[in-house]
C-alpha cells in the first residue's frame, strides 16, 4: 500500500494498492483510517508472487472479504495457511473498509 496524499475535491487520503501490474485506489475520509489499514497490510500481508512461491493444497475457510487457502511454500517446503482477499472488496465504497481493516487484523 502506497499513500498517494490527498484527492483536491473531496480531500479523501488516496492509497495505492498494486498487484501484477493492477492499481487499485482506495479513499478515506481520514488520513488515520489510511494509515490504520496501511499499518494492518504491511502487519499482515506477505509481499510476494503468490503463485511462484506456494503451491495451493484446497480452502480452508472464507470470509466476507476473503478466502484462506491451505498452501505448502515451494522455498521451505512447509504448510502455511494463506489468507487471499478480494480484489472486488477492496474496490467497494469505504462502507466495507471497516470490515476489511477487522477481516486482516
Amino acid at each position: 500500500a502506497e499513500y498517494m496524499g490527498k484527492e483536491a475535491e473531496t480531500g479523501d487520503a488516496i492509497l495505492s494498492l498494486t498487484r501484477n501490474g493492477a492499481r487499485v485506489l482506495l479513499r478515506f475520509k481520514e488520513d488515520s483510517s489510511a494509515q490504520t489499514f496501511t499499518d494492518a497490510i504491511r502487519r499482515c500481508c506477505v509481499l510476494t508472487d503468490f503463485k511462484r512461491d506456494y503451491d495451493v493444497i484446497k480452502a480452508i475457510g472464507k470470509g466476507a472479504h476473503a478466502k484462506v487457502f491451505l498452501t505448502v511454500s515451494k522455498r521451505d517446503q512447509r504448510e502455511y495457511a494463506v489468507k487471499s482477499f478480494l480484489l472486488s472488496e477492496l474496490r467497494k465504497e469505504s462502507d466495507s473498509q471497516p470490515g476489511l481493516i477487522n477481516e486482516i487484523n
